[in-house]
């Protein structure tokens, strides 16, 4: 059953991954560009553009991937918290914070 569940969650983390690269390559293509830059006397202004969001969401999405990551590599350590085995994956996810 255990087994079962963590395949669930690393399919869940690799959804979100793609989800969040999609949506980054996305944006790429929606940015503004130098022309849509209006220029009011002194101030320019931007306007608005879907790359925000887009972005947005691609941070959240990552940021959901990456804390489903280490909540599943934290709590299948057990109760040996210095493992052997363990020690890579928890420095990694010292280090990606």
């Amino acid at each position: 059953m255990k087994k079962r569940q963590h395949g669930l969650m690393y399919f869940v983390i690799i959804f979100f991954g793609l989800v969040a690269f999609s949506a980054c390559i996305a944006s790429e293509f929606k940015r503004s560009k130098a022309k849509d830059m209006k220029l009011d006397g002194m101030s320019c202004h931007l306007p608005i553009s879907p790359a925000f969001v887009l972005g947005a969401f691609a941070s959240t999405s990552l940021l959901s991937a990456q804390i489903i990551g280490n909540t599943l590599i934290f709590c299948s350590r057990g109760k040996n918290i210095i493992a052997w085995k363990q020690r890579i994956p928890f420095s990694l996810m010292i280090l990606s914070w």
